[in-house]
């Protein structure tokens, strides 16, 4: 008796793992969406790459940007930070993406993406980033826009 069977594989993007639509976007590999694309130009250009040694095919949750308006207020901003001394802030940010070693790998290099960005710890388990920056240098609405870049939106209370 001979047993037939059609086994279809379907490629997976090479940043986020979702099925590939019909057009896929080329970079190299195979990516499904323009935002897998940048922030995987990101990880390169900062030399972040390794990432995916830790985390293969990352899911990333991009979302809409327009949260982002709110953090040119300052009130709001104040709300926000957990601690503001001369140049230096500290804020903790939930993030429901984090979910393994490579979030906690990425995270904890955020310093190498941008240099105003003094130190980031993680807690796994409460899904949440501490960050120390220098406010002067970088405002929080380029430090949230720099975690959306890297596929970690933070949840920011209205």
């Amino acid at each position: 008796m001979e047993v037939k069977s059609n086994i279809t594989l379907k490629a997976v993007c090479y940043h986020c793992g979702r099925y590939l639509p019909t057009k896929t976007h080329q970079g190299g590999d195979n990516f499904c969406s323009p935002n897998c694309i940048s922030i995987y130009k990101m990880l390169f250009k900062y030399h972040l790459c390794e990432y995916y040694n830790f985390n293969q095919n990352p899911f990333n949750q991009y979302k809409s940007q327009t949260f982002l308006n709110d953090l040119y207020d300052p009130k709001k901003v104040a709300q926000l930070v957990n601690y503001k001394h001369n140049n230096l802030s500290i804020i903790t940010f939930h993030i429901p993406a984090i979910g393994g070693s490579g979030c906690v790998w990425l995270l904890t290099r955020l310093h190498q993406i941008n240099s105003s960005i003094s130190s980031s710890r993680v807690d796994l388990l409460k899904k949440q980033v501490v960050i120390c920056f220098n406010h002067y240098n970088i405002s929080l609405r380029l430090l949230v826009n720099i975690l959306n870049q890297i596929g970690y939106q933070p949840i920011i209370p209205q």
